[in-house]
């Protein structure tokens, strides 16, 4: 963890000073995609569940409504292999970013649909439940081109299940095309 928290302050150190010189401009179709680590948590009635560290991955795209929101659709996972069980958790959903002050690069981001845990077991079986999912978070855009930014950002996705509920607690790094 205190590795990839090192890069990601180093790449937002790097890009801070290029972003500087490269104004924050969001006009079409705009698309991202990243890697980053999370903290996931299950929560069912007489069960006790320690949180657990893995990886995350997200793809969203979308299109520009204003200089400060972006709607589209987002696809955010997290995985994890715990003896020899394979665990994931992710979500597919809408999405809105917002923009507070549009000429700069921070931003809120939300968003509602379906999410799903996953169990693969090998040959003991595996299972899955689906849900509705729920997310939030907040990041930056440091621009390093005319329309290329490195998008840090933490946030946190949560699903209600049949018998129980899921969250993962995340920081990643993206590559944002506007």
């Amino acid at each position: 963890m205190s590795r990839f928290a090192i890069v990601v302050a180093l790449v937002c150190l790097t890009a801070g000073s290029a972003s500087a010189q490269r104004p924050q401009t969001r006009a079409g179709f705009w698309i991202g995609g990243g890697l980053g680590y999370g903290s996931f948590d299950l929560g069912c009635d007489g069960c006790e569940s320690d949180r657990e560290s893995g990886v995350t991955a997200l793809l969203a795209m979308g299109g520009t409504v204003s200089p400060s929101v972006l709607v589209g659709a987002e696809l955010e996972g997290w995985g994890k292999e715990i003896d020899g069980v394979d665990l994931s958790f992710g979500h597919l959903s809408g999405v809105m970013y917002w923009y507070p002050k549009p000429a700069a690069g921070f931003f809120l981001k939300g968003g509602i649909g379906v999410a799903r845990l996953a169990v693969d077991a090998g040959p003991l079986g595996d299972e899955s439940d689906t849900g509705v999912g729920l997310h939030g978070g907040v990041g930056y855009d440091f621009r390093v081109g005319r329309t290329l930014s490195l998008t840090p950002a933490a946030g946190i996705f949560w699903a209600s299940l049949d018998a129980e509920n899921a969250n993962v607690l995340h920081i990643g790094l993206s590559v944002t095309g506007h």
